[in-house]
């Protein structure tokens, strides 16, 4: 006589043939499969119906009777089920099978098999460890660990570059940023880019453990996060940084105002905003947006405290430019508050030559070449060797720079 086990091992590979044959036969297949479970606990059988259930081509889908197998196979000691279901809870639920995101209840399905060298296993506890939910916080030296144990039992179950997307984000964020960056690379080139904008950002920033700065890979990776649209707001801003400011190579204004407008819409940060305000004021993009706009672009930073200063000084050059001088004061007076030196030297060359309703005053514009030179400015100290103190009062300029 054949013992339970071996019943249950039979019943369930009489199911699996019922299965292989040209016309298959689901309802013996699910019989003998559910005696293999039910009789005999072979938790083989009750994952093969929970993939027979979850099959959205096969005639006996039926999502909810595959999460009970899953559930009756995991209860029984079926890795592969508990996996399956701790996927559905960990990435964002499963509607058809009435299960919420929760990465606790994923965590708790996978309990039991934490020493596993199944890498479907390994890797989705890895994953879990790299999100965040409302319960439980990421823990990337946990998910380091078990992806790299992912890795080594692999065996080609994974193709290249999967894992080590994950692997190397994990790395990143552990601060083991030279071999993270190697395999967020490896997994970039087999065409898993998810992480693209980690190495724009490795490549931006460089002098980071002997990773040296590149404008033009840093440019090459972000566009790619930037097509596949997987670059979260930090990203976003340091592309269009690099865009308006990296090496002649890779600068170009008008791929940085499209990259700031999607930002601006799709984050609502103002950063966007002072951005695209910036380089219409200053004249680096046309026919984008009035300049009117790009005015209230540039106020709106100022009234969050966003390069508040820098934001002064380009209205102050703005309203220079549009012969608006008591706006253009305005707006240098509050940029040297704000501890800008150029701005005093701007306002003491106002004072200087007058405009519009601001008279020449030289008395005025030497007190603000003084503090503009005490500020840090260096032109405003040579402009002050320019002036002598005339006999009767104020000040004459003697020479030109």
């Amino acid at each position: 006589a054949l013992s339970p086990t071996k019943l249950g091992v039979c019943y369930s590979e009489m199911g699996e043939s019922y299965l292989r044959i040209p016309s298959p036969d689901y309802t013996k297949a699910v019989e003998c499969m559910s005696i293999a479970l039910v009789n005999y606990q072979n938790h083989v059988a009750g994952f093969q119906l929970g993939n027979l259930f979850s099959d959205n081509t096969a005639p006996v889908h039926d999502p909810l009777r595959a999460k009970s197998f899953y559930e009756r196979a995991a209860a029984v000691g079926s890795e592969l089920a508990a996996n399956e279901l701790a996927r559905r809870y960990a990435f964002g639920g499963d509607v058809a099978m009435e299960i919420l995101g929760s990465k606790k209840m994923a965590l708790e399905l996978l309990e039991p098999f934490k020493e596993s060298n199944e890498p479907q296993t390994l890797l989705t506890l890895g994953r879990i460890h790299l999100m965040h939910d409302e319960n439980i916080s990421e823990n990337y030296q946990e998910a380091e660990a078990f992806l790299k144990k992912a890795l080594f039992h692999n065996g080609g179950y994974f193709r290249d570059g999967f894992i080590e997307q994950f692997l190397g984000y994990a790395m990143s964020m552990n601060h083991h940023n030279k071999e993270g960056l190697d395999y967020l690379i490896l997994a970039d080139s087999h065409g898993y880019g998810a992480y693209s904008a980690i190495i724009g950002n490795a490549y931006y920033q460089g002098n980071i453990d002997g990773i040296e700065k590149d404008d033009e890979k840093a440019a090459v990776y972000y566009e790619r996060a930037y097509q596949e649209k997987n670059l979260n707001p930090f990203q976003c801003d340091s592309y269009a940084t690099l865009l308006m400011e990296g090496n002649e190579s890779v600068r170009d204004y008008r791929k940085a105002y499209e990259v700031s407008e999607y930002g601006l819409n799709e984050f609502q940060y103002i950063d966007f905003a002072f951005k695209i305000g910036k380089l219409v004021l200053t004249g680096k993009v046309n026919n984008k947006l009035s300049m009117y706009e790009a005015v209230q672009m540039i106020e709106a930073a100022i009234s969050s405290e966003y390069m508040a200063e820098q934001s002064h000084v380009l209205l102050g050059n703005y309203y220079i430019e549009s012969k608006d001088y008591r706006s253009a004061e305005y707006h240098f007076l509050a940029a040297f508050e704000k501890g800008n030196a150029a701005a005093g030297l701007r306002l003491a060359r106002l004072y200087e030559r007058g405009a519009g309703s601001i008279a020449a005053d030289v008395r005025k514009a030497v007190e603000w070449y003084q503090k503009a030179a005490d500020a840090g400015s260096a032109e405003a100290k040579k402009e002050l060797s320019c002036f002598v103190e005339k006999i009767f009062g104020g000040y004459k300029r003697v020479k030109n720079l």
